[in-house]
């Protein structure tokens, strides 16, 4: 699946992120009552991020939201963003999207993803191959991977998988059964 990146010379409106020229100024943003998890997902979507909560954790005074962008509803999973608040406010926005994903999604290729019979084999291979302990599956989540050569136009969305275990999580890419911890 193939994505087209927006023109280098597009300017995206991230100040329209602001309600007002003092947030902007002062950098404060607060959450007016929301929820931080619901005010994160809304404020990317201003600027056609669309995401889902992948966590929420406190600790010191601070909510850390981290957030994963998602392609027509479905989960890009090595595409993050994470948003820290404190004080009722947002404080900082970090991420490692190096562009939106815009455009109409065009199929490439005639290449089928496995099956999920063949991932699982490969992924008892893997396991035994590389002296890992696992003894449950705990979920799968379908979705996409970036291409690693996330600068080329269009951008490729790979068909994977999102496998958590008892002792850990991977990406499965469907297409070429290759197996990549997370992290």
């Amino acid at each position: 699946l193939m994505i087209r990146r927006p023109p280098r010379s597009t300017l995206f409106p991230y100040t329209t992120l602001f309600r007002s020229s003092a947030e902007f100024r002062t950098g404060a943003y607060p959450l007016a009552g929301a929820e931080p998890e619901e005010f994160a997902v809304d404020l990317l979507a201003t600027i056609g991020f669309e995401a889902q909560v992948m966590s929420t954790e406190e600790s010191g005074g601070e909510t850390v939201v981290t957030l994963r962008q998602c392609w027509e509803g479905t989960p890009v999973f090595d595409r993050t963003a994470v948003l820290v608040f404190r004080d009722e406010e947002l404080k900082s926005i970090q991420r490692n999207v190096s562009y939106r994903l815009t455009g109409i999604p065009k199929q490439e290729g005639t290449e089928q993803p496995m099956n999920l019979v063949t991932l699982l084999m490969r992924f008892v291979d893997y396991v035994n191959r590389n002296s890992r302990v696992c003894n449950e599956i705990t979920g799968f989540t379908a979705g996409y991977l970036l291409d690693s050569n996330a600068q080329s136009d269009p951008a490729l969305l790979i068909p994977a998988w999102y496998v958590t275990t008892d002792q850990g999580s991977y990406f499965w890419n469907a297409i070429t059964g290759e197996i990549t911890p997370e992290g």
